[in-house]
């Protein structure tokens, strides 16, 4: 799978998640979520631009699901681009212990609350072809806020066109380009705390 993916800073996140009701996107559920990456014992993944991700995801009812990603290298693209493979795993701590002894090494963890919401029809965003966008409002623990907006594609699919489709909506949305990041939280979170931590990836 390849996931297309535009990431922007917002400074009123009410009125953004009032923007997306205008354009016909409903509320999909809240979680809080805490991701760890890993770093590789055979290579830098920050230098090689992949990612390995644990992840725990709370609902507000108290359940838990638990996923292990896996991230490549970020593709030639205006929005990001890149191939995700992604699968559930019954324990967030046995997954962790299990990359340790295989010499993976934790090198950032990102916390957020995250809001997803899906297209419903009707509103502003009626024209777009938006039925399988995700969008997130999520709120990163010593970043802030931000929105995600998501596509998620086969390979070999036109993801030019789906980082059009993301491009419009953000323009919907009246969220200015010039606030948009192609950095991953991870890479947000440790930029900001690196003059206080390790190098990246040793444990």
């Amino acid at each position: 799978m390849l996931e297309v993916e535009i990431k922007a800073r917002v400074d009123a996140p009410r009125d953004t998640a009032r923007a997306l009701r205008q354009a016909g996107f409903a509320s999909a559920g809240e979680v809080y979520e805490k991701d760890i990456y890993f770093n590789g014992p055979d290579r830098d993944f920050r230098k090689t631009d992949e990612a390995l991700r644990l992840r725990a995801r709370i609902s507000v009812d108290g359940g838990v699901k638990n996923h292990i990603t896996y991230k490549g290298p970020k593709q030639k693209a205006d929005a990001k681009t890149r191939e995700e493979i992604e699968t559930g795993i019954a324990s967030y701590e046995d997954m962790q212990a299990i990359l340790r002894r295989l010499g993976y090494r934790p090198s950032v963890t990102v916390s957020k609350k995250r809001g997803y919401y899906k297209y419903h029809g009707g509103g502003a965003a009626e024209s777009i072809a938006a039925g399988d966008v995700t969008i997130c409002l999520d709120e990163v623990e010593g970043l802030g806020s931000y929105i995600e907006l998501e596509l998620m594609m086969e390979d070999g699919e036109d993801g030019a066109a789906a980082g059009e489709t993301l491009s419009r909506l953000l323009s919907l949305l009246r969220i200015d380009q010039n606030a948009c990041t192609q950095k991953s939280y991870a890479q947000l979170v440790f930029e900001g705390t690196s003059e206080r931590r390790r190098p990246f990836g040793e444990a």
